[in-house]
């Protein structure tokens, strides 16, 4: 008789687990353009996009040696922006930058090459190319959390995470470094929800990842529709009559 009750204690503790199980999100930061304009005779060297200064500061804080030593007696808000800050801000240099390469080849440019910084152009490309386009993204997920010590069960937390900052994308003549063109962008401004409720740890994980996936590619939308090809061009004849001028 004890045996059968410690085996339904078991299933129904199984049962339990299973179904608070959390079925996690993956990350999906994929976006191709769909435009195909025609091709301009324009050289283009895209620079890799950069994570602001701002921010970079706050991934130096987070990575601190003692911060995976008391990691598990964190709360969301921190679990959150450390994991923000070392895994998902890689993932989305690297998903932009690809996502930037297809949006400038559809509004019909040519792009030539991808260089990590402007200190990487050498003066053989600076010659050869019309234009650096780079892109520096500022935005960062912002945590509230309340946490609450419930005896025996110990703490639990639940707050709000919402997605703030802006995207700008700079184009310059290369041989003078001369900004042209930029472009803004707030996050908040492109039409997803940016802000969402949690009651766990694991949850707030999980929405942050939903809430990126939602962000991405109306932020390449936006991106793209912002970009218009007759006001580069324009931009890139008047930087030509300049150094006629200086001739």
């Amino acid at each position: 008789m004890r045996k059968i009750k410690l085996g339904s204690m078991l299933f129904v503790f199984m049962v339990f687990i299973t179904g608070c199980a959390t079925n996690y999100t993956p990350l999906d930061l994929n976006y191709v353009s769909t435009k195909s304009l025609e091709k301009k005779d324009v050289k283009v060297a895209l620079i890799k996009p950069s994570y602001s200064l701002s921010q970079q500061a706050l991934q130096a804080m987070s990575a601190s040696p003692y911060s995976g030593m008391m990691e598990s007696m964190m709360p969301p808000d921190y679990k959150i922006r450390n994991k923000y800050n070392n895994n998902y801000v890689i993932n989305l240099r690297n998903a932009m930058q690809t996502s930037m390469e297809s949006i400038l080849l559809g509004k019909g440019f040519n792009v030539i090459r991808t260089f990590d910084s402007q200190d990487e152009v050498s003066y053989s490309y600076k010659k050869e190319i019309d234009l650096l386009v780079e892109p520096e993204f500022d935005f960062a997920p912002v945590i509230r959390n309340k946490r609450t010590i419930v005896p025996v069960i110990g703490p639990m937390d639940k707050g709000t995470i919402q997605m703030s900052g802006k995207i700008k994308i700079v184009f310059t003549e290369p041989m003078s470094r001369e900004t042209i063109l930029i472009k803004n962008i707030d996050i908040t401004s492109v039409g997803f929800e940016s802000s969402i409720e949690y009651s766990d740890v694991a949850e707030a994980e999980n929405d942050l990842v939903v809430m990126l996936n939602q962000m991405y590619p109306k932020l390449m939308d936006k991106i793209e529709s912002v970009i218009h090809v007759d006001e580069v061009m324009n931009s890139l004849s008047d930087i030509d009559r300049l150094k006629e001028k200086e001739l």
